[in-house]
């Protein structure tokens, strides 16, 4: 549509610049046209002619370029007017790109903020139970509340022939059923993966009936379906042992950065054993 309407407007000024030409040569030629008509052959009457001729031109002249001026600045207001508006529009979109920015930093402020208070509480909770034999249930249930998890199980790191293995040292609202696994190789199942590429993982959505153990209240009884497991590494990144934590809501960014913070306080806490154990009981 806008392009039909800059055709419009170019065609128009070429027709009236085609009629102020036509224009200027009919006043060039309108002496001879009416000593024509009135058969004018005197050349003293033709001169009395030339003096409102010459006005006439005049008036008609000062009109066509007023009229071009008015057309000039027109154009020249409606391009000033295509600049301000889309220095507003660049105007508003910094604004808003900065607003946005600061919302998010604002956010980050506030995640960390939170995160820090949380892994505070968690330090304490390390510290006064450092050495004794609730340690690992302490903390754990310190970092399952933190992140609003439902169960919880700590594993440490354990050989067996001189293989690597994760066996589970804690849990929160969790109880072995019969059948589950105690004990994953390094590299087995996502405990297992998670350990051994020594990253966080975090499943969120769950389908149905993964999570066999489910979390039991004197009100009833239900299977979480969101998962969160982060490895535990001591300074030279060798492998202590691995958190795995489920929530009935998703884990988010807040709470995987958390829990590896949370990781990085055990740590010092763990101790890693020799490659080599008696056998696996």
């Amino acid at each position: 549509m806008k392009n039909i309407y800059r055709i419009a407007a170019i065609l128009f000024v070429l027709a009236f610049l085609a009629g102020v030409a036509f224009l200027v040569n009919d006043l060039i030629s309108l002496q001879d046209k009416l000593a024509k008509v009135l058969d004018l052959k005197d050349l003293a009457q033709r001169q009395k002619m030339e003096p409102v001729l010459w006005q006439l031109t005049l008036h008609v002249a000062l009109t066509i370029a007023a009229a071009l001026l008015a057309i000039f600045f027109l154009v020249l207001n409606a391009s000033r007017a295509k600049i301000v508006i889309a220095q507003q529009l660049e105007e508003e979109i910094q604004r808003s790109k900065q607003e946005k920015e600061a919302v998010l930093e604002d956010a980050a402020t506030a995640m960390r903020r939170e995160i820090e208070e949380k892994v505070a509480r968690i330090r304490e909770i390390v510290n006064a139970k450092a050495g004794t034999d609730e340690f690992f249930t302490q903390a754990l249930a310190a970092i399952a509340e933190a992140v609003e998890a439902s169960q919880g199980i700590l594993y440490l790191s354990k050989y067996y022939d001189g293989v690597q293995y994760l066996e589970v040292e804690a849990g929160y609202a969790y109880y072995a059923s019969e059948g589950l696994p105690q004990a994953f190789e390094v590299g087995e199942g996502f405990i297992g993966q998670a350990v051994k590429d020594k990253k966080t993982l975090v499943f969120n959505e769950l389908p149905e009936g993964y999570i066999s153990v489910p979390v039991v209240s004197g009100l009833g009884k239900g299977a979480p379906r969101s998962l969160l497991i982060a490895p535990m590494l001591d300074a030279d990144k060798r492998i202590l042992g691995a958190i795995e934590l489920a929530s009935f809501k998703n884990f988010t960014e807040k709470d995987k950065l958390l829990v590896e913070e949370a990781m990085m306080l055990l740590a010092p806490h763990v101790f890693l054993p020799a490659t080599t154990s008696d056998d696996k009981e």
